[in-house]
């Protein structure tokens, strides 16, 4: 969705690490992790350390340019350590991605926080199952009713027509794509009279010469959930004739087509008609089938969508011919459909990648319905494949740690032991960094789970190997320790019932104190948050209020507001109404008294949008105003998008913040993309540095 928009959703949080190009077309702004200067040898950029900048794949063929287009205005948004990624001339560059450490923790934070997050949870006092395998994949995204600003009379008498009317003329890409977004999101929520109504504003989209308008409206009307639009969605994916008339082109552009199989994948995941959820299983199935590309784009997407759209268990075996898309309409086909993807050590070892992780999501939510040998026969083939050192890709590998810890439990069944036991080894002695760290975050969510019956020596090896590693591991494993922690406490006093244990809090407490770098206080104040105790109050406090790097000091708020810090909640108004010029810290602030259920964020917020000057902060504040505002937040909102006299680029932010107030969904609508899946095997069109990708999506 545009170079500005596309701030990849999760990547908010950090961004005052260095001053942000804030580039006036194409996919998003970019997120910045810390550059880790003692250790410059931990840095991985990706499958074989291929260049993950630009535009490549399925965009170099002339579907869209072949990198981010020159020009833009260059808007600092913080004073961090590191040099700004691009600048007055232009985008970022791929000096600047070089310096990028992908295995950083931060990232896997930066994917998978909404579930823990679940700041829609707080805002509306819904109750979440905080240790279900629906809260790991993102699923449900439960509707709660009217939501801070979603009243359904304010959202057709004031948001639709001001995004109409935004929409409306020769708007600039930014302002479109915004504008798309938030009405595939609001229609959503409403009636089969208003979908049908909003659908055809965004299929008129698809033929506008802009690649990325085109390819959102694509997406977005996945997004939008109308059911008459998933047959042109398949067309669009299968370049098929439908798809071509819809873009007024003689073929479908290759990213268009990419964009159409995950927003097909959106609308399977969001519907509870089986039927829909078939054809788009069977539609997928039929485009990865005749896939020719030469990039691996369009196939990740079909895999990735096919692991969000499971379909009913049929109780009846696999054919003896093996999967085919003809017969793509159980979970059964789905699952051998995958399994024979993984298999093929032909196949792109991305492709492999996603579809690993795909089966652990197919299997998740109800493995237990399906056939049992079907799930010894998957459990087996991820135990192998993480199992097979140098034989193996390390991106499979990689993904097979997460889709086992999607699948084990703590009972001493044989399936479930080996599972354990292959995630131990990797934690201990992978060479792969982000195999070992995978694997801890693995065994965190199995600790949880007590199946028919929890092998107590089992749950001791897996908190033994955290607490030791977390005080004697080399430093870029001790974060990803520390995360651990935190996850296989919060989940097993879910589980159990039970407050966490006190070993492991004072262990975290303690570490917290004694960091002795500012990368590892970090991850240490989430850890101490995902724990969700009190305890550390203090500590969180002081770190937040040390001064330094922003995106710090954001970290500690968040983790503040997860361990519902009240005594805590003055300091933290206080510091918000300090950050006027620190935008990205001041949005961290709210979210954290978002999460502590305070009234006056949103308030604040709105005063703080009402004087804000700079694109930077007007960017920043829209998007918290969207995250946790209420029906006060509309006013000055529309105000903004509407307004003559700003830039395109602050009245996306404001269409974004304004389609995000409306919404009822319980997480970000790309969450289901996001969780669980291997960031490092991504291809451009989902995640991109450049912000091209579906994941930088707002």
């Amino acid at each position: 969705m545009l170079h500005a928009i596309r701030t990849w959703r999760a990547g908010t949080l950090l961004l005052s690490l260095a001053a942000l190009a804030l580039p006036s077309s194409a996919h998003g702004s970019i997120f910045v992790p810390p550059k880790d200067d003692d250790n410059p040898g931990s840095t991985y950029r990706g499958p074989s350390d291929v260049n993950r900048g630009g535009r490549s794949g399925a965009g170099g063929d002339g579907s869209g340019p072949a990198a981010p287009p020159p020009g833009g205005n260059s808007t600092g948004t913080g004073t961090g350590s590191l040099p700004p990624v691009g600048g007055a001339s232009g985008p970022a560059t791929l000096a600047a991605a070089d310096a990028l450490a992908l295995d950083s923790w931060l990232w896997w934070w930066e994917f998978n926080k909404e579930p823990f997050l679940a700041l829609r949870r707080h805002l509306r006092s819904t109750e979440v199952t905080t240790g279900s395998d629906g809260f790991y994949l993102g699923r449900g995204m439960l509707r709660a009713g009217a939501g801070p600003g979603g009243d359904p009379a304010l959202v057709r008498d004031r948001i639709l027509p001001a995004l109409v009317e935004a929409l409306g003329g020769s708007p600039s890409a930014d302002l479109t794509t915004g504008v798309l977004v938030a009405l595939a999101k609001i229609g959503n929520d409403q009636d089969d009279a208003l979908r049908r109504d909003l659908a055809p504003l965004l299929k008129a989209r698809l033929a506008d010469p802009r690649q990325e308008v085109s390819e959102t409206a694509a997406v977005a009307l996945g997004l939008l959930g109308d059911l008459d639009s998933a047959s042109l969605l398949a067309s669009l994916a299968a370049d098929g004739e439908e798809g071509r008339r819809a873009v007024l082109a003689r073929r479908v552009a290759p990213r268009t087509r990419v964009f159409a199989a995950y927003g097909l994948g959106v609308l399977g995941h969001r519907s509870e008609n089986e039927d829909v959820r078939r054809f788009a299983v069977h539609k997928l199935a039929w485009v990865l089938a005749g896939d020719d590309s030469a990039s691996p784009d369009l196939a990740v997407a079909c895999v990735l969508a096919l692991g969000r759209v499971p379909l009913a268990w049929a109780g009846a075996p696999i054919p003896s011919a093996g999967p085919s898309p003809a017969r793509a309409g159980s979970r059964e086909s789905q699952v051998a459909l995958l399994l024979g993807i993984v298999r093929d050590e032909r196949a792109d070892a991305g492709v492999r990648a996603h579809a690993t992780t795909s089966l652990g999501t197919v299997l998740a939510l109800d493995a237990s319905a399906g056939p049992p040998v079907l799930v010894e026969e998957v459990c087996a083939e991820l135990v192998q494949r993480l199992g097979a050192g140098a034989g193996e890709p390390r991106e499979v590998r990689q993904s097979a740690a997460t889709a086992l810890g999607l699948l084990g439990d703590l009972d001493p069944d044989p399936r479930d032991a080996a599972v354990r036991s292959a995630l131990l080894g990797a934690a201990r002695a992978d060479r792969d960094g982000p195999t070992r760290h995978f694997a801890a975050i693995a065994l965190a969510r199995i600790a949880a789970r007590p199946g028919r019956g929890e092998d107590p020596e089992a749950a001791a090896a897996i908190q033994t190997l955290f607490l030791r590693d977390l005080a004697r591991s080399p430093a870029p494993t001790r974060p990803w320790m520390a995360l651990a922690l935190g996850i296989q406490e919060r989940f097993r006093a879910a589980s159990f019932r039970q407050p966490p244990d006190v070993d492991v809090a004072a262990a975290l407490r303690s570490a917290l104190a004694e960091a002795p770098d500012a990368m590892e206080r970090g991850a240490l104040c989430i850890a101490n948050g995902i724990l969700g105790d009190p305890t550390p109050e203090g500590e969180l406090r002081s770190v937040m209020e040390r001064g330094g790097e922003d995106w710090l000091r954001g970290l500690a708020a968040i983790a503040l507001g997860l361990v519902d810090a009240r005594g805590s909640l003055e300091r933290l108004r206080a510091l918000a109404a300090d950050s006027t010029y620190h935008p990205e810290l001041l949005r961290e602030l709210a979210i954290a008294l978002g999460l502590l259920g305070d009234s006056e964020a949103s308030r604040q917020l709105v005063q703080s949008l009402q004087k804000a000057s700079s694109l930077a902060s007007q960017a920043s504040l829209a998007r918290a105003l969207g995250r946790i505002g209420d029906q006060g937040a509309v006013d000055p909102l529309i105000s903004l998008l509407c307004s003559s006299e700003e830039v395109d680029l602050a009245r996306a932010f404001a269409a974004v913040a304004l389609g995000e107030v409306a919404d009822r969904d319980e997480l970000p609508w790309n969450t289901i993309f996001s969780v669980d899946t291997n960031y490092l095997a991504a291809p451009p069109t989902l995640f991109d540095l450049q912000g091209f990708g579906l994941l930088n999506i707002l």
